[in-house]
């Protein structure tokens, strides 16, 4: 108050620049020095988390098939095309993603490269798109601009997503319709730009490349069907005329149209169960499972040993406490209901904020809003589309292949409270901020974690893989995520047509004599273990083996060798072992003189043989 007499007493120029000290004073940015600090610590995260993530996805990322690819591959092969390509899966219109995978099986025997180069591509033209839209808007601090560029990269490549990044078609399912979103979304800010600042008299070109990328989204995965949404969120923030939201409204109608109307369309109606309180319930808790998951360290008393080693005993001892006061958060409403709740009504919040506001919301805001309104929606869709298979099993609320578009809604959320114009942070912003800056660190145990999720999942699938091409596997093992009917369903038609890992080299050694470029591994210890019960075909051997030291230059994948050095089985390396070693199927039973060799001559881009 004796700041505010001053000022009135004083004359005008010297009112003027008192005022402005005291401004400053209450709103003065960092220092220059900090504000180089800042965006240099932003750019090294990002650069981290994309490079982590990228090489989890070259290298763990299993060239061989997995889970929904047992049922799909068979369909590509089965029906006519283009009928393979356009039918409806579990509800999804792949047609996308269906394209690339039945490219790649004409042209590379579905070895999973193609789809891989392809969900590399789309992440990191969707980081490019997003970080391009935050640094260029002026109208927010060059910090903030530059924890949002980190954020868009950080909710891409972060390995909580290994299941989805790190296999070749869930990562077409989700980077596709990531990079339709980003495109989409860049459109429509250039549709809605001042007519002198625009490079095209005309926004139509725009928003025609805007829907163009939603309907194709839509067509790549469900939940694309969204980015509609995030085009009339970021229309309604940029104060669009009404016939830009006209356009876009038809646009979602005939895609809409096209996508219940084309064959399988009943597949795709008859999944919906609409119960208000519980759909609302279920979306909350899915919307919140990416916080529990960054923070799983401090609540599941295994995780903790994701930690370094200097704070490992202090994390355990708050785990081991959480895991007695606190539910199993594999389960639990709470926290996960909590944190979707507050993120639906901060969202609300600002979109009402936006909405009153007379001047059009800048670049950054509108984006976020856009995402975090794709985010809610496809919390929307899932919780109606599969509320009945989640009542069935309730833990799957949070498995962990959803978690990517929840990451979005935060990604949203934060664009928006960071690209706050106003000289003057909210509590929202600052907070949002303030985290940011931490979350580099914060997730560092879960980058960690998640490439070793991804290493245990590629032994899996290995294991599994050796036994569809040796013929043994034991009846009632569990295939992880494959369902074993389509798993039996499927081996005969892939087998013959050299799918997969049934194109590999390893797989045409089986019933040969071993190739004069091979080598006996004379120091590896075998372990066997008879199935009697094999659910494939006549009775073989599970064989583990183990060198003497364990090395990156040891070979990931070896033969097995009966007395008469003909090649009856495969192992490969399973990173579930301890010690290290490998894991496989042999079709002798039993296996006398059984040895592992190493075929030099193997295929380096092989399904398998690749690590």
């Amino acid at each position: 108050m004796a700041i505010d007499r001053m000022i009135v007493t004083q004359s005008p120029p010297v009112a003027r620049r008192a005022a402005a000290t005291r401004d400053a004073f209450s709103t003065r940015p960092p220092p220059r020095a900090w504000i180089v600090l800042i965006q240099l610590w932003f750019a090294a995260a990002a650069l981290y988390y994309l490079v982590t993530g990228i090489e989890a996805i070259l290298r763990w990322a299993p060239h061989a098939l997995y889970a929904d690819q047992w049922r799909q591959y068979v369909d590509y092969l089965s029906l006519p095309f283009p009928q393979n390509i356009l039918h409806a899966d579990n509800g999804h219109r792949l047609v996308l993603p269906n394209l690339i995978a039945w490219t790649e099986l004409k042209g590379w025997q579905g070895n999973q490269w193609l789809q891989i180069a392809v969900g590399i591509l789309s992440l990191l033209g969707t980081a490019a798109l997003i970080a391009g839209i935050c640094l260029r808007d002026r109208t927010a601090a060059s910090w903030r601009r530059a924890a949002g560029a980190f954020a868009g990269v950080f909710a891409i490549f972060w390995l909580g997503n290994a299941r989805t990044l790190t296999h070749s078609t869930e990562l077409l399912h989700t980077s596709l319709p990531m990079l339709f979103l980003a495109i989409a979304l860049h459109a429509t800010l250039r549709a809605t730009e001042p007519a002198s600042a625009s490079k095209s008299a005309s926004p139509i070109p725009y928003l025609a490349l805007a829907l163009c990328a939603a309907a194709l989204a839509t067509f790549s995965f469900g939940y694309g069907m969204a980015v509609f949404v995030a085009i009339l969120a970021a229309l309604a923030a940029r104060k669009a005329p009404r016939s830009q939201w006209l356009l876009c409204l038809a646009g979602l109608g005939l895609t809409l149209a096209l996508y219940v109307l084309l064959p399988g369309g009943d597949g795709v109606r008859g999944m919906m169960t609409f119960a208000p309180l519980e759909n609302v319930l279920t979306g909350a808790r899915w919307l919140g499972a990416p916080f529990v998951e960054l923070f799983k360290y401090l609540l599941e008393p295994d995780a903790s040993g994701l930690v370094p080693g200097p704070l490992r005993g202090g994390i355990h001892r708050i785990a081991t406490s959480a895991a007695v006061y606190f539910p199993n958060p594999s389960t639990a409403t709470l926290p996960y209901a909590a944190f979707g709740a507050f993120g639906m009504l901060a969202l609300i919040a600002a979109s009402l904020r936006s909405a009153l506001r007379r001047e059009a919301t800048a670049p950054m805001q509108a984006l976020g809003l856009g995402i975090a309104w794709l985010g809610l929606t496809a919390a929307a869709i899932v919780s109606v589309s599969r509320l009945d298979y989640f009542r069935q099993f309730p833990n799957q609320i949070y498995a962990n292949r959803y978690l990517p578009w929840p990451c979005l809604f935060w990604l949203g959320l934060a664009l928006v409270a960071l690209g706050n114009a106003k000289t003057k942070a909210s509590l929202f912003t600052k907070a949002t901020f303030a985290f940011t800056l931490l979350l580099p660190i914060l997730a560092v145990p879960t980058q960690h974690g998640g490439s070793i999720f991804a290493q245990l999942v590629r032994g899996s699938i290995d294991n599994t893989a050796a036994g569809s091409e040796v013929g043994v596997i034991e009846k009632g093992a569990s295939l992880g995520e494959t369902q074993t009917d389509e798993f039996l369903r499927g081996i005969d038609l892939l087998k013959r047509n050299h799918v997969a890992q049934f194109a590999t080299r390893a797989a045409t050694r089986l019933g040969h004599p071993l190739p004069n470029a091979a080598r006996v591994v004379a120091d590896a210890t075998l372990e066997t273990r008879s199935i009697d019960d094999n659910a494939i075909g006549p009775p073989g051997t599970a064989v583990v083996v183990r060198l003497p030291t364990a090395s990156a230059d040891n070979p990931p994948q070896l033969l097995l060798l009966d007395a008469q050095r003909d090649v009856v089985g495969i192992v490969n390396r399973d990173a579930r072992l301890q010690p290290p070693g490998y894991s496989g199927y042999a079709r002798c039973h039993p296996c006398d003189g059984l040895r592992a060799a190493e075929d030099r001559d193997a295929d380096p881009a092989g399904a398998i043989a690749h690590d």
